[in-house]
């Protein structure tokens, strides 16, 4: 009997000893291991949840930016338009208004590249008067070809002031201007005379 308690005394240890080994692994081991395992749950969410806003908040700004552009294009076209129907109103007048507005402009860009010159050497048996014949010439092939693009003469005045027949024998300038306006006037609602 005596060796039979020893046997169970033994058995008791044995099962002890796998009790607490049992205990120390779940301890150092399974716990350990379920806290790294939530922890790199619980990050991968963050992080998912983290890259989700960011996606929502560029799509989110890339709508607006689209809805900006949108709505830049939508202004821009009604102001082309509003422009289009402004210049559709336009008599010769208000085009020759317009022009006499640029034609300055025009001729100050098309000067501009002579003024960059500090020294000039001509070779040429035309000489250094050819130089403003250039500008000169510049201007009159821009005034010629805005007159072609409106149809309106801005000029063509004789030497005493007046206005004077164009080459195909019609006023043109003002004088044209103002014999439309008053045909235009005379004609009265609806274009009837």
């Amino acid at each position: 009997m005596a060796d039979e308690g020893i046997a169970i005394a033994q058995q008791r240890l044995a099962i002890r000893q796998a009790e607490l080994k049992e205990r120390q692994l779940d301890t150092e081991v399974r716990r350990p291991a379920d806290a790294a395992k939530y922890q790199a749950e619980q990050e991968a969410a963050s992080f998912l949840a983290r890259r989700r806003a960011e996606a929502e908040a560029r799509r989110a700004d890339g709508m607006a930016e689209a809805e900006s552009l949108e709505a830049a294009g939508r202004a821009e076209a009604a102001a082309v338009q509003a422009k289009a129907e402004a210049y559709g109103k336009f008599n010769d007048a208000a085009v020759l208004d317009r022009l006499v507005e640029v034609l300055p402009r025009i001729a100050h860009e098309l000067a501009a590249p002579y003024a960059n010159i500090k020294d000039l050497t001509v070779i040429s048996n035309d000489g250094a008067g050819q130089l403003s014949k250039n500008v000169t010439s510049n201007i009159n092939d821009t005034v010629t070809m805005l007159e072609k693009m409106t149809g309106v003469a801005s000029r063509t005045r004789s030497r005493t002031g007046g206005d004077a027949p164009d080459r195909r024998g019609s006023r043109s300038g003002l004088a044209s201007v103002r014999d439309r306006r008053r045909e235009h006037s005379a004609r009265g609602p609806g274009g009837r005379a």
